[in-house]
């Protein structure tokens, strides 16, 4: 989505890394516990997340590889900020416990892929 929006014509390369609009919330600290706006940055098999809708804030690392359990529509408690018509909502596990990411619909394979470790 942010490629449109920067008129990016060609796809990145994985050094280059793809940023992706994403809200977040997981099941222990440091990240947010409710949803949370901000960037998902993914870059040669790492990702990173930063809030606000610019991604300027503190940028905290995911311990990856997250198992992704399911992929489902928005709708549930918590979740009236986020437009279900344009996002949908990756359910992931690791060590740590719980990690929901809502990200736009066309992004969801890239991110499931890159999240989970497979390419």
């Amino acid at each position: 989505m942010l490629d449109i929006l920067l008129r990016r014509s060609a796809a990145p390369s994985d050094a280059e890394g793809r940023a992706v609009t994403c809200f977040l919330r997981a099941s222990y600290e440091p990240l947010p516990l409710r949803f949370q706006q901000g960037i998902l940055h993914l870059v040669d098999g790492t990702a990173s997340w930063a809030p606000g809708v610019y991604g300027r804030g503190q940028r905290i690392d995911l311990s990856l590889p997250l198992t992704v359990s399911r992929t489902r529509p928005v709708g549930g408690r918590g979740e009236w900020n986020i437009k279900r018509q344009l996002f949908e909502i990756i359910e992931a596990e690791s060590d740590g416990g719980l990690t929901e990411l809502a990200v736009p619909k066309a992004s969801i394979e890239l991110v499931s892929r890159s999240i989970s470790g497979s390419r």
